[in-house]
């Protein structure tokens, strides 16, 4: 008869061959450390040195002595419990298509130009003449998005970017046209 695997911490179980008798296994579910013994069953890696008592268990991950009831590792940070990790990795999920769902929600481009606007406008003597154009290009873009689907929210981030990169490309040619005949003066 095979010996029988057995995970204590996800309940997992699985004839073995023979050959595995004595070896080390890790659980293909829960990635827990298993001693597969020659009576069929198996057991937790055997606990070792003076901490080893029997309210401990070592952590599947990093074989540290954790409480039997641990749900997660104080060592690793590795969550043991199956149900904490079945509802941790849910929450992600749910974090993950959140954010998705706002992403499709929003005209691509509509922040963007928006940003690129204020800051040409902000710093229209030196990186005007490189940002107001792209917020003005990003919105123009976004608009024609808007147009194609009416239902994506930030057309007022589009014309946002549209006016502050127009008030850019002004503010340089101001600057450009006040500036130049001064410094032709100064030198």
């Amino acid at each position: 008869m095979n010996p029988l695997f057995q995970c204590e911490v996800c309940h997992y179980s699985r004839p073995v061959p023979q050959d595995y008798v004595g070896q080390k296994v890790r659980c293909p579910q829960c990635a827990a450390v298993i001693l597969i013994q020659a009576n069929g069953e198996s057991g937790a890696t055997p606990e070792s040195g003076p901490s080893a008592s029997a309210d401990r268990k070592p952590c599947p991950f990093c074989a540290e002595m954790i409480l039997l009831d641990a749900r997660k590792c104080r060592f690793c940070g590795e969550v043991i419990d199956r149900e904490l990790a079945i509802a941790k990795e849910r929450e992600r999920i749910r974090v993950f298509e959140r954010r998705k769902q706002i992403m499709h929600n929003w005209l691509p481009g509509a922040r963007g130009a928006l940003v690129c606007g204020v800051v040409g406008l902000l710093l229209a003597p030196c990186l005007g003449a490189i940002l107001s154009p792209a917020g003005i290009l990003m919105a123009v873009q976004a608009l024609k998005e808007h147009k194609q689907s009416p239902h994506l929210e930030g057309k007022g981030l589009a014309w946002g970017g549209l006016a502050t990169g127009l008030l850019g490309l002004l503010a340089l040619i101001v600057f450009w046209v006040l500036w130049a005949p001064f410094m032709k003066q100064q030198s």
